[in-house]
């Protein structure tokens, strides 16, 4: 409730922020006091202007923030809902959804420092090195690939695109019927590429 700062929630809200039933704040503001004290100031500015929202606060809200369980870790937390007004358009209640997408988000991490170090070992090794799909579209090209083949390219102005827009059309062509060899037998090709 907006006008008065009463929080109601679910059972299943309190375990989220690792407190019991018991110790989960019966005011928004209470809420904002005790997860406060463990989140960056920029997050609990969001978090107020969440749960006292302005006339001009827009009608639906989504947002993540980071905050400190009890038993000591980060943890990541995605709010959504829906702004209630009354008929002047005064914001007067709070639907929302809280959830914990820690997992996803360690998940995405972990993706990230993997694809890194993917791209730092590829990038600093002795040969060429690039992935196409099945439609013949670069998906990934290595550093070396840019400075030894095509010096006048960028990695981003060759990924998703074909061999005929990379290279002159006599080389295009020369790649792409090697390439159509590799997916009609499945045999690996090892040569060494004059372009």
């Amino acid at each position: 409730n907006c006008r008065e700062g009463y929080l109601e929630c679910s059972h299943n809200m309190a375990p989220i922020y690792g407190l019991s039933p018991e110790e989960y704040p019966e005011s928004s503001q209470k809420l904002i006091d005790k997860i406060g004290q463990v989140l960056d100031a920029d997050d609990v500015k969001i978090i107020e202007k969440l749960f006292f929202p302005t006339p001009d606060a827009e009608d639906t809200f989504e947002l993540e923030y980071r905050y400190r369980h009890p038993d000591g870790d980060m943890r990541w937390l995605w709010v959504q809902g829906i702004l209630v007004r009354d008929e002047q358009r005064v914001p007067i209640r709070l639907i929302g959804v809280v959830t914990d997408i820690n997992e996803r988000k360690q998940t995405a991490l972990l993706l990230r420092d993997s694809e890194t170090r993917f791209r730092d070992f590829m990038d600093k090794g002795p040969c060429v090195v690039f992935i196409k799909n099945s439609s013949g579209q670069y998906e990934y090209v290595n550093q070396l690939f840019i400075y030894a083949l095509i010096a006048d390219h960028s990695r981003a102005s060759v990924i998703g695109r074909h061999d005929t827009e990379v290279y002159p059309p006599a080389i295009a062509e020369k790649i792409i019927q090697r390439d159509q060899e590799i997916w009609q037998t499945g045999q690996t090709w090892q040569g060494t590429e004059h372009v």
